[in-house]
C-alpha cells in the first residue's frame, strides 16, 4: 500500500510522514531498553535490560510466590492475563503499565521492582507534565511514530492511572511478588470540580421571594389548599 501510494506523489504529498512508514511485523521486532536512549516502545515489542529486569529487585519477595513471573515485564504480563476477553479494559490496563515501566528504566534509571514511594509520587507529577518527546500523534503500536501519550493527560485520567498501579501493585504484593506496595500511601490525584453557572434569568427578585415567602402569604396559602381545588383554580 505504501509502495502504491508512494507512486502517486499527488496524494502522498497530502499524507503525513507517519502514513506513508510502513508497519513493522508485530511477531518481532523486539527492543532492549536502554536507559540513555530515547527510542520509546510499547509492552508488546520491550526487552528489558538485565540490571533493569526486576528479577533481583529491591522490594521482590524472597519467600514461595503465587506467580511464576521471573522478573517485572512477565510480572505485567500474567497480570494482564485477568482481563483477557475484556478488550477495553485490556487496552487501559496495558497503557499504564507500559508506560511506567518505561518511565522506571527511561526516567528513574531502575528496575520496576525497585521503586520506592518516592518514585510514585515523582511518577504522579510525571503524569501531569509528561516530556514533549514522550508525547506524539497517534499512530501504530509498531511504527517508529508511536509514543506513549497523545497529549498531556487531564486529571481524571491521571486519576484513572494511579488507580491501575496502586491495583497492580496490590497484586504484585498479594502473590508475593513483591514485598510491599509502594504505591499504598501515595495520594489519588483528584479530578477538578465541574462548577455549574447559576441559572440567574430563572431566579426571583429577593423583594419577590420575601413578600412570597411571609407569614400567610401565597406560598402559605397554596400549601394549604386541597389539591383538588388547585388544579380546578389554577391548571395544577
Amino acid at each position: 500500500i505504501v509502495n502504491w501510494l508512494q507512486s502517486y506523489p499527488a496524494i502522498a504529498d497530502r499524507l503525513s510522514s507517519a502514513a506513508l512508514q510502513p508497519a513493522t511485523s508485530p511477531q518481532g521486532d523486539i527492543v532492549v531498553l536502554d536507559s540513555f536512549s530515547s527510542l520509546l516502545v510499547p509492552l508488546e515489542r520491550m526487552g528489558l535490560p538485565q540490571q533493569f529486569n526486576g528479577e533481583f529487585g529491591k522490594n521482590r519477595h524472597t519467600g514461595y510466590a503465587q506467580t511464576s513471573a521471573r522478573n517485572d515485564l512477565e510480572a505485567i504480563q500474567f497480570y494482564l492475563i485477568k482481563y483477557a476477553g475484556q478488550d477495553k479494559t485490556l487496552r487501559a490496563y496495558t497503557k499504564e503499565l507500559e508506560r511506567f515501566l518505561l518511565w522506571c528504566i527511561k526516567k528513574r534509571r531502575k528496575a520496576m521492582s525497585d521503586v520506592s514511594t518516592e518514585d510514585c509520587e515523582a511518577y504522579k507529577a510525571f503524569l501531569a507534565e509528561p516530556d514533549s518527546d514522550w508525547i506524539g500523534i497517534k499512530a501504530g503500536r509498531h511504527t517508529p511514530f508511536w509514543r506513549p501519550f497523545a497529549g498531556i493527560p487531564s486529571k481524571a485520567s491521571q486519576k484513572y492511572a494511579v488507580t491501575i498501579l496502586k491495583s497492580f501493585f496490590e497484586w504484585l504484593a498479594a502473590v508475593a511478588y513483591l514485598r510491599g506496595n509502594p504505591w499504598l500511601t501515595v495520594k489519588t490525584p483528584r479530578p477538578d470540580k465541574k462548577i455549574t453557572t447559576l441559572a440567574i434569568g430563572r431566579a426571583l427578585p429577593q423583594r419577590l421571594w420575601d413578600k412570597l415567602s411571609e407569614a400567610d402569604g401565597i406560598l402559605d396559602h397554596l400549601c394549604d389548599t386541597p389539591d383538588e381545588v388547585l388544579r380546578e383554580r389554577y391548571g395544577l
